[in-house]
Protein backbone atom coordinates (compact mmCIF):
# COMPACT_ATOMS: atom_id res chain seq x y z
CA UNK A 1 0.00 0.00 0.00
CA UNK A 2 1.32 3.41 -0.98
CA UNK A 3 -0.33 6.35 0.79
CA UNK A 4 0.46 9.99 -0.08
CA UNK A 5 0.51 12.44 2.81
CA UNK A 6 1.65 15.91 3.83
CA UNK A 7 2.71 17.11 7.25
CA UNK A 8 3.75 20.09 9.32
CA UNK A 9 6.84 19.68 11.47
CA UNK A 10 8.35 21.62 14.35
CA UNK A 11 12.06 21.12 14.95
CA UNK A 12 14.40 22.32 17.67
CA UNK A 13 18.21 22.19 17.53
CA UNK A 14 20.69 22.77 20.33
CA UNK A 15 23.80 24.95 20.08
CA UNK A 16 26.83 23.20 18.60
CA UNK A 17 28.14 20.49 20.92
CA UNK A 18 31.61 20.48 19.30
CA UNK A 19 33.49 23.04 17.23
CA UNK A 20 34.68 20.47 14.71
CA UNK A 21 33.45 17.14 13.32
CA UNK A 22 30.63 18.92 11.55
CA UNK A 23 29.63 20.99 14.58
CA UNK A 24 27.09 18.39 15.75
CA UNK A 25 23.85 19.63 17.30
CA UNK A 26 21.18 17.62 19.09
CA UNK A 27 17.76 17.88 17.46
CA UNK A 28 14.18 16.86 18.12
CA UNK A 29 11.09 17.20 15.95
CA UNK A 30 7.35 16.51 16.10
CA UNK A 31 5.25 15.93 12.97
CA UNK A 32 1.50 16.08 12.45
CA UNK A 33 0.46 14.64 9.10
CA UNK A 34 -2.63 14.18 6.97
CA UNK A 35 -2.78 10.97 4.92
CA UNK A 36 -4.99 10.60 1.87
CA UNK A 37 -6.54 7.37 3.12
CA UNK A 38 -7.70 5.77 -0.11
CA UNK A 39 -9.23 2.33 0.37
CA UNK A 40 -6.96 -0.31 -1.15
CA UNK A 41 -8.22 -3.68 -2.29
CA UNK A 42 -6.33 -6.40 -0.39
CA UNK A 43 -8.04 -9.52 -1.70
CA UNK A 44 -11.18 -10.41 -3.60
CA UNK A 45 -13.26 -13.44 -4.56
CA UNK A 46 -15.74 -12.81 -7.34
CA UNK A 47 -17.10 -9.30 -7.85
CA UNK A 48 -19.28 -8.28 -4.88
CA UNK A 49 -21.67 -5.37 -5.45
CA UNK A 50 -23.79 -3.37 -3.03
CA UNK A 51 -26.89 -4.55 -4.89
CA UNK A 52 -26.96 -7.93 -6.65
CA UNK A 53 -28.65 -8.19 -10.04
CA UNK A 54 -30.21 -10.82 -12.26
CA UNK A 55 -27.93 -11.92 -15.10
CA UNK A 56 -30.57 -11.26 -17.77
CA UNK A 57 -33.04 -8.46 -18.48
CA UNK A 58 -36.73 -8.58 -17.66
CA UNK A 59 -37.71 -9.45 -21.22
CA UNK A 60 -35.58 -12.60 -21.21
CA UNK A 61 -36.72 -13.60 -17.73
CA UNK A 62 -40.39 -13.69 -18.70
CA UNK A 63 -39.63 -16.12 -21.51
CA UNK A 64 -37.90 -18.63 -19.26
CA UNK A 65 -39.74 -21.47 -17.62
CA UNK A 66 -38.71 -23.47 -14.53
CA UNK A 67 -36.17 -24.75 -13.90
CA UNK A 68 -34.13 -23.08 -16.67
CA UNK A 69 -34.40 -19.47 -15.51
CA UNK A 70 -30.94 -19.40 -13.97
CA UNK A 71 -28.82 -20.78 -11.15
CA UNK A 72 -27.52 -19.15 -7.99
CA UNK A 73 -24.08 -18.87 -9.52
CA UNK A 74 -25.40 -16.66 -12.33
CA UNK A 75 -26.53 -13.83 -10.06
CA UNK A 76 -24.34 -10.78 -10.72
CA UNK A 77 -22.57 -9.14 -7.80
CA UNK A 78 -21.66 -12.14 -5.67
CA UNK A 79 -18.32 -12.54 -3.92
CA UNK A 80 -16.21 -11.25 -1.04
CA UNK A 81 -13.57 -8.56 -0.69
CA UNK A 82 -11.27 -7.05 1.90
CA UNK A 83 -10.10 -3.42 1.78
CA UNK A 84 -7.73 -1.40 3.96
CA UNK A 85 -7.09 2.31 4.40
CA UNK A 86 -4.79 4.46 6.51
CA UNK A 87 -6.51 6.89 8.86
CA UNK A 88 -6.04 10.55 7.95
CA UNK A 89 -4.17 11.47 11.15
CA UNK A 90 -0.47 10.59 11.31
CA UNK A 91 1.66 11.51 14.31
CA UNK A 92 5.44 11.26 14.29
CA UNK A 93 8.48 12.36 16.25
CA UNK A 94 12.24 11.96 16.10
CA UNK A 95 15.51 12.47 17.94
CA UNK A 96 18.94 12.78 16.35
CA UNK A 97 22.04 14.78 15.55
CA UNK A 98 22.58 17.41 12.84
CA UNK A 99 26.01 17.75 11.23
CA UNK A 100 26.73 21.01 9.36
CA UNK A 101 29.06 21.30 6.35
CA UNK A 102 30.02 24.15 4.05
CA UNK A 103 30.27 23.20 0.38
CA UNK A 104 31.08 26.17 -1.81
CA UNK A 105 28.83 29.00 -0.70
CA UNK A 106 26.09 26.65 0.53
CA UNK A 107 25.41 25.30 4.00
CA UNK A 108 24.32 21.66 4.24
CA UNK A 109 23.09 19.67 7.20
CA UNK A 110 23.01 15.88 7.44
CA UNK A 111 20.66 14.51 10.10
CA UNK A 112 20.62 10.86 11.19
CA UNK A 113 17.67 10.26 13.51
CA UNK A 114 15.61 7.69 15.36
CA UNK A 115 11.95 8.03 14.30
CA UNK A 116 8.55 7.16 15.76
CA UNK A 117 5.23 6.88 13.88
CA UNK A 118 1.66 6.37 15.06
CA UNK A 119 -0.57 5.02 12.30
CA UNK A 120 -4.16 3.77 12.42
CA UNK A 121 -5.61 1.46 9.79
CA UNK A 122 -9.22 0.57 9.05
CA UNK A 123 -10.02 -2.83 7.55
CA UNK A 124 -13.40 -3.50 5.90
CA UNK A 125 -14.90 -6.78 4.69
CA UNK A 126 -17.89 -7.46 2.43
CA UNK A 127 -19.64 -10.67 1.41
CA UNK A 128 -22.50 -11.01 -1.08
CA UNK A 129 -24.23 -14.29 -1.90
CA UNK A 130 -27.55 -15.32 -3.44
CA UNK A 131 -29.45 -18.43 -2.32
CA UNK A 132 -32.41 -19.76 -4.27
CA UNK A 133 -35.52 -20.24 -2.16
CA UNK A 134 -37.85 -21.51 -4.89
CA UNK A 135 -37.54 -25.11 -6.07
CA UNK A 136 -39.48 -27.41 -8.37
CA UNK A 137 -38.80 -31.02 -7.38
CA UNK A 138 -39.91 -31.25 -3.74
CA UNK A 139 -38.16 -33.91 -1.66
CA UNK A 140 -40.41 -36.64 -0.25
CA UNK A 141 -39.89 -35.66 3.40
CA UNK A 142 -41.45 -32.19 3.06
CA UNK A 143 -45.08 -33.20 3.73
CA UNK A 144 -45.21 -31.96 7.33
CA UNK A 145 -43.27 -28.75 6.85
CA UNK A 146 -44.80 -25.43 5.80
CA UNK A 147 -42.33 -22.53 5.61
CA UNK A 148 -43.44 -18.93 5.47
CA UNK A 149 -42.19 -18.57 1.90
CA UNK A 150 -43.41 -21.13 -0.66
CA UNK A 151 -40.62 -23.15 -2.14
CA UNK A 152 -42.67 -24.71 -4.93
CA UNK A 153 -44.67 -22.71 -7.42
CA UNK A 154 -45.83 -22.90 -11.01
CA UNK A 155 -45.23 -19.15 -11.21
CA UNK A 156 -42.27 -18.44 -8.93
CA UNK A 157 -41.66 -14.87 -9.99
CA UNK A 158 -43.13 -11.93 -8.15
CA UNK A 159 -42.53 -9.30 -10.80
CA UNK A 160 -42.73 -5.58 -10.02
CA UNK A 161 -45.87 -3.86 -11.30
CA UNK A 162 -43.91 -1.71 -13.75
CA UNK A 163 -42.97 -3.89 -16.76
CA UNK A 164 -40.06 -1.57 -17.52
CA UNK A 165 -38.52 -2.21 -14.10
CA UNK A 166 -36.25 -5.22 -13.88
CA UNK A 167 -37.07 -7.57 -10.98
CA UNK A 168 -34.63 -7.98 -8.12
CA UNK A 169 -33.12 -11.36 -7.24
CA UNK A 170 -35.50 -11.51 -4.26
CA UNK A 171 -38.49 -11.03 -6.56
CA UNK A 172 -37.20 -13.84 -8.78
CA UNK A 173 -37.00 -16.39 -5.95
CA UNK A 174 -33.60 -15.75 -4.33
CA UNK A 175 -32.59 -14.71 -0.83
CA UNK A 176 -29.73 -12.22 -0.70
CA UNK A 177 -27.02 -12.63 1.93
CA UNK A 178 -25.39 -9.26 2.61
CA UNK A 179 -22.64 -9.15 5.22
CA UNK A 180 -20.48 -6.12 6.00
CA UNK A 181 -18.01 -5.61 8.82
CA UNK A 182 -14.98 -3.56 9.73
CA UNK A 183 -12.32 -3.13 12.39
CA UNK A 184 -9.44 -0.76 13.06
CA UNK A 185 -6.11 -0.92 14.84
CA UNK A 186 -3.43 1.55 15.89
CA UNK A 187 0.17 0.62 15.05
CA UNK A 188 3.33 2.10 16.60
CA UNK A 189 6.57 2.01 14.62
CA UNK A 190 10.17 2.91 15.46
CA UNK A 191 13.15 3.02 13.12
CA UNK A 192 16.02 4.98 11.54
CA UNK A 193 15.80 8.12 9.45
CA UNK A 194 18.19 10.24 7.39
CA UNK A 195 17.67 13.78 6.11
CA UNK A 196 19.78 16.17 4.03
CA UNK A 197 19.05 19.90 4.20
CA UNK A 198 20.43 22.85 2.22
CA UNK A 199 20.05 26.54 3.10
CA UNK A 200 18.83 28.57 0.13
CA UNK A 201 18.51 32.11 1.47
CA UNK A 202 17.12 34.39 4.14
CA UNK A 203 13.73 36.04 4.64
CA UNK A 204 13.98 38.47 7.55
CA UNK A 205 14.89 36.51 10.68
CA UNK A 206 14.27 33.16 8.95
CA UNK A 207 16.71 31.00 7.00
CA UNK A 208 14.88 29.17 4.22
CA UNK A 209 16.02 25.59 3.54
CA UNK A 210 14.95 22.75 1.31
CA UNK A 211 15.33 19.19 2.51
CA UNK A 212 14.73 15.58 1.57
CA UNK A 213 14.81 12.41 3.61
CA UNK A 214 13.90 8.79 4.04
CA UNK A 215 12.61 6.90 7.08
CA UNK A 216 11.95 3.28 7.98
CA UNK A 217 9.60 2.05 10.71
CA UNK A 218 9.40 -1.35 12.33
CA UNK A 219 5.97 -1.84 13.88
CA UNK A 220 5.96 -3.26 17.37
CA UNK A 221 4.16 -6.43 18.37
CA UNK A 222 4.44 -10.11 17.49
CA UNK A 223 0.94 -10.16 16.00
CA UNK A 224 0.11 -7.34 13.57
CA UNK A 225 -3.11 -8.90 12.34
CA UNK A 226 -6.69 -7.63 12.42
CA UNK A 227 -9.50 -10.19 12.62
CA UNK A 228 -13.24 -9.65 12.72
CA UNK A 229 -16.56 -11.24 11.78
CA UNK A 230 -19.52 -9.88 9.88
CA UNK A 231 -22.72 -11.54 11.06
CA UNK A 232 -26.45 -11.38 10.42
CA UNK A 233 -28.74 -10.61 13.31
CA UNK A 234 -32.08 -12.35 13.88
CA UNK A 235 -35.14 -10.65 12.48
CA UNK A 236 -38.87 -11.38 12.59
CA UNK A 237 -38.58 -13.96 9.83
CA UNK A 238 -35.72 -16.07 11.10
CA UNK A 239 -38.08 -18.54 12.87
CA UNK A 240 -40.34 -20.82 10.91
CA UNK A 241 -43.98 -21.38 11.92
CA UNK A 242 -44.19 -23.88 14.76
CA UNK A 243 -40.44 -23.81 15.36
CA UNK A 244 -39.68 -26.69 17.70
CA UNK A 245 -43.03 -28.41 17.08
CA UNK A 246 -43.17 -28.98 13.34
CA UNK A 247 -40.51 -31.32 11.95
CA UNK A 248 -38.07 -29.78 9.48
CA UNK A 249 -37.54 -31.00 5.95
CA UNK A 250 -34.98 -33.59 6.94
CA UNK A 251 -31.27 -33.42 6.27
CA UNK A 252 -31.47 -31.38 3.11
CA UNK A 253 -33.58 -29.63 0.53
CA UNK A 254 -32.00 -29.84 -2.88
CA UNK A 255 -28.73 -30.59 -1.08
CA UNK A 256 -29.15 -27.86 1.57
CA UNK A 257 -30.86 -27.71 4.94
CA UNK A 258 -33.78 -25.57 6.09
CA UNK A 259 -31.45 -22.66 6.91
CA UNK A 260 -31.65 -21.91 3.23
CA UNK A 261 -34.87 -20.00 3.92
CA UNK A 262 -33.72 -17.84 6.84
CA UNK A 263 -30.59 -16.11 8.08
CA UNK A 264 -30.50 -17.67 11.57
CA UNK A 265 -31.59 -20.79 13.42
CA UNK A 266 -32.02 -21.77 17.08
CA UNK A 267 -30.40 -25.13 17.96
CA UNK A 268 -32.45 -25.47 21.18
CA UNK A 269 -34.80 -23.09 23.01
CA UNK A 270 -32.15 -22.22 25.60
CA UNK A 271 -29.41 -21.36 23.07
CA UNK A 272 -28.72 -18.17 21.16
CA UNK A 273 -29.46 -18.08 17.43
CA UNK A 274 -26.74 -19.22 15.05
CA UNK A 275 -26.60 -16.70 12.23
CA UNK A 276 -24.80 -16.51 8.91
CA UNK A 277 -21.38 -14.96 9.28
CA UNK A 278 -18.16 -14.29 7.39
CA UNK A 279 -14.67 -14.09 8.92
CA UNK A 280 -12.01 -11.68 7.67
CA UNK A 281 -8.36 -11.21 8.58
CA UNK A 282 -5.59 -8.80 7.58
CA UNK A 283 -1.92 -8.78 8.55
CA UNK A 284 0.20 -5.66 8.26
CA UNK A 285 3.77 -5.82 7.02
CA UNK A 286 6.21 -5.36 9.88
CA UNK A 287 8.19 -2.62 8.05
CA UNK A 288 7.04 0.59 6.39
CA UNK A 289 9.09 3.19 4.51
CA UNK A 290 8.54 6.87 3.76
CA UNK A 291 10.23 9.39 1.53
CA UNK A 292 9.69 13.13 1.86
CA UNK A 293 10.75 16.53 0.55
CA UNK A 294 9.95 19.85 2.15
CA UNK A 295 10.61 23.49 2.83
CA UNK A 296 11.78 24.68 6.25
CA UNK A 297 11.80 28.17 7.79
CA UNK A 298 14.45 28.25 10.50
CA UNK A 299 14.30 31.09 13.02
CA UNK A 300 17.84 32.44 13.16
CA UNK A 301 18.02 36.23 13.61
CA UNK A 302 21.33 37.83 12.68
Amino acid sequence: MMTPYFSLATELMSPALLSDWGSPRALAHVDIGYAFGFARGITRIGSPLDQMELPFPFSELTDRVPPSYGSEQEIIGQGAKLTASVDSLLVGAGLGIAFTFEIGDRTFRVKPTVEYLREEMKISGTLRQATRTTFYNPPSDMSQWTPTTPIFSDDPFNFPPDPDENPTPAEAGYREINLDGSSSRVYHGVGPGLEVEMDTGRVGPFVVSIYSGIRAYHFMGDDLSVKFDAQNTPDDSFLLPGEGDVPGPGSNVEGRNENLFRNCRVPTPDQDPLCESASFSFEKESWAYTGHVGLRFRFSPE
